[in-house]
């Protein structure tokens, strides 16, 4: 299925997968996430650098960037968990 869509999307010629790998793992360079407007696109936004906790931590990261996003109240953290 992927080779079809890739072939559909980019016209080029795949006849066999050499290697494959699901999921990525990104990283920033202090660690830290990457969760902030992109001051070179407007209306753009990066919610990425989870790194290895993406499993972990990115449902209470995404709503509480969805909150920012759309201007919503943050509620404080409760023992690490949202509300």
């Amino acid at each position: 299925m992927a080779i079809d869509r890739f072939h559909n999307v980019c016209g080029l010629l795949v006849n066999q997968i050499q290697s494959r790998w699901a999921g990525l793992r990104t990283f920033a360079s202090d660690g830290n996430f990457v969760v902030s407007a992109d001051p070179r696109l407007a209306g753009y936004v990066w919610f990425a650098g989870q790194g290895g906790y993406g499993f972990e931590r990115a449902p209470a990261m995404a709503e509480l960037f969805c909150r920012r996003v759309l201007n919503m109240v943050v509620p404080p953290l409760q023992a690490g968990i949202l509300p």
